[in-house]
């Protein structure tokens, strides 16, 4: 196996070492004082040009560089390209086709839900949105949803029992909103609750013939039955194909302020009171004007640790803080995730 040269970077310039201590301490709930053995032992883990680079290999390693480069080449990628993202099959029985599946399913509903007087309005709506559904290639898209609602009432079941009172008020087990309610597809197989027909809702917003995005199908799901839902959808598309979405909180001035003034060994009660001052959505690259406004701060701007403060925490602005999971948001995929994403 060939060497390959790399400059294991952790910073693109080498004036953010400084900006890269700090997070290493503030990662290990440490003070800079406190953290010299988890951070580099200096500021060479920076972004070089290309050059000096492969200066750095050529005498012990002339190829090291070289081959990085053949690699990178190999790593071809787009990032504005499609990710190859498969909408997930449901499962059918024998040869039907999902278009026939959904149709099956919103007949049997219409007969339950409609009057035969009121049938005729309501086919006719429905084979509307069908021919949309299928000049779309969206039935399946539709039927995971069903199956999603379907594990919906199963859970509900479980964990209310058969005698509760939202049972008894045979009230549904989730809601959508937003423009999906204007389908009677949606109606028909649970994901609305109301009818768009005697409410003469519009369809064009949700389903049209130019239609360039994936539907909009908001459900949301009562507290009580939540988390056991997302096991179960866990459990029906696997691990691999389902997934919670991720969030990325980003530094603003007050969290900022906290973690670097920790890391810097500043007093925290001085701290807590220079972050109260700002609003909490003020951005953290505002934080020498937040100085200047405050004659207590402003005789500060140039003491130790306080000058370092007002020149690390612009830096952290709007960058990721940690990881968090999104209330509700799911992905479900036919292909593994990680095949298209980094998980």
């Amino acid at each position: 196996v060939d060497v390959v040269g790399t400059g294991n970077v952790h910073y693109h310039e080498r004036s953010r070492h400084r900006l890269h201590d700090v997070m290493s301490a503030t990662r290990h709930r440490k003070t800079l004082e406190e953290s010299h053995r988890e951070r580099l032992p200096n500021d060479e883990f920076f972004l070089r040009d290309p050059h000096e680079q492969a200066e750095r290999f050529a005498v012990y390693h002339p190829d090291a560089a070289r081959n990085s480069v053949r690699i990178a080449r190999r790593c071809a990628f787009d990032l504005t390209a499609d990710l190859g993202y498969q909408l997930p099959s449901p499962k059918l029985d024998g040869d039907q086709s999902t278009d026939d599946r959904l149709r099956e399913i919103c007949f049997e509903a219409m007969r339950e839900k409609y009057s035969p007087a009121e049938q005729a309005k309501a086919v006719e709506r429905l084979e509307t949105e069908l021919r949309l559904i299928s000049k779309h290639d969206l039935s399946g898209f539709f039927l995971i949803y069903h199956e999603v609602f379907e594990l919906a009432q199963e859970v509900a079941l479980e964990v209310r029992g058969e005698d509760s009172a939202r049972g008894r008020a045979n009230l549904p087990v989730g809601r959508g909103r937003g423009s999906s309610v204007s389908s009677i597809v949606c109606y028909l197989i649970g994901l609305s609750h109301i009818d768009p027909l005697p409410n003469d809702l519009f369809l064009g917003r949700f389903l049209n013939d130019e239609l360039y995005t994936l539907p909009d199908i908001d459900l949301d799901f009562p507290r009580d039955i939540r988390e056991r839902l997302i096991v179960r959808v866990y459990e029906r598309w696997g691990k691999d194909h389902a997934a919670l979405v991720g969030t990325f909180p980003t530094y603003r001035l007050r969290s900022a302020v906290r973690d670097v003034g920790k890391a810097l060994g500043l007093p925290m009660s001085e701290l807590s009171r220079l972050s109260r001052l700002g609003s909490p959505y003020h951005s953290a690259a505002e934080l020498r004007g937040e100085f200047e406004r405050y004659p207590e701060f402003a005789s500060r701007i140039d003491a130790p640790g306080w000058r370092d403060l007002i020149e690390l925490v612009p830096q952290l602005s709007r960058m990721p803080r940690h990881t968090s999971e999104h209330a509700g948001g799911m992905v479900i995929a036919s292909e593994p995730l990680i095949d298209c994403v980094p998980c």
